[in-house]
């Protein structure tokens, strides 16, 4: 796990969404939970089909070319709808998938993530491989089929920790894979355990005078803890460093000894870090 770096900016204080979600995937095996990341990845492609067979089933050419899939061998499924919802649906009915089930969503607008950051919990019932199809036509003629085997993946049987970001479409799906006791599965308690989950709540502390203040939900309006001073300060209001060697993502900070506003030299020449929680 990572310690989550805050992005200071004049018109961003934000926390990376992909970072928070490295840092929910680094408690599982997100080399297996890569298998089931591809395998949705080729069910939603834009390849023209992809057949799904229990896991050890040999996928053959003639599979890929039967003219009703009612012919195809028992438990072997050729997929031509290749949309999310689609694919989930299809292969919750053919008994490949059990729950899909969303943990939370944390959005961007009341936390100080970048983007929304979503969680599901997924369990597979039945291990499946997913072989991806290409079909070769003559005019409007299907003349053949490609099968890409080399592209096939076999999922696992057990439950997936399934996560994402993204405010207006979701992007960096990525999976882990707790094994095949379920109950390791994370709550939405668990999830919060998480360093920066939720990242609600900004701390802001100063490496001169010591002065410390916290923002929550997103908000740029900071407040002290204990008696520190100012009692209130916007981060839009604030100065930023202008020295070279002033570190990243920091501002002035904002003390002013009382009755000096205008001197410059009663202010505080520390910088304020943040952290988020």
């Amino acid at each position: 796990m990572t310690t989550l770096e805050v992005s200071a900016t004049r018109y961003h204080l934000t926390v990376s969404a992909r970072a928070v979600l490295d840092n929910v995937m680094s408690n599982y095996d997100t080399e297996i939970g890569d298998r089931l990341v591809r395998a949705m990845s080729i069910l939603t492609s834009n390849r023209q089909g992809a057949i799904i067979a229990p896991a050890g089933v040999e996928v053959t050419q003639e599979m890929a070319m039967v003219d009703d899939t009612d012919d195809l061998p028992e438990h072997v499924h050729l997929l031509e709808d290749l949309t999310d919802h689609g694919a989930r649906e299809s292969l919750h009915g053919w008994g490949f998938l059990g729950a899909w089930d969303n943990v939370t969503v944390v959005r961007d607008g009341v936390s100080y993530l970048d983007e929304d950051l979503y969680v599901d919990n997924v369990t597979v019932t039945r291990a499946f491989t997913v072989t991806p199809v290409d079909y070769l036509y003559t005019g409007r003629t299907c003349t053949g089929a490609r099968l890409h085997t080399g592209a096939a993946v076999t999922v696992p049987v057990g439950g997936y920790v399934w996560g994402g970001f993204g405010t207006y479409q979701s992007r960096g799906e990525c999976a882990g894979y707790v094994g095949e006791d379920l109950n390791m599965l994370p709550t939405l308690e668990g999830l919060y355990d998480v360093e920066g989950f939720d990242a609600h709540r900004m701390s802001a502390g100063c490496n001169t005078c010591e002065g410390r203040w916290y923002a929550e939900g997103g908000s740029w309006r900071f407040r002290a803890e204990h008696n520190t001073q100012p009692e209130v300060w916007q981060y839009d209001d604030a100065e930023f460093p202008d020295a070279d060697d002033a570190p990243d993502n920091v501002v002035c900070c904002p003390y002013v000894e009382a009755g000096y506003d205008l001197d410059p030299d009663r202010r505080c020449k520390g910088y304020v870090g943040f952290m988020a929680f």
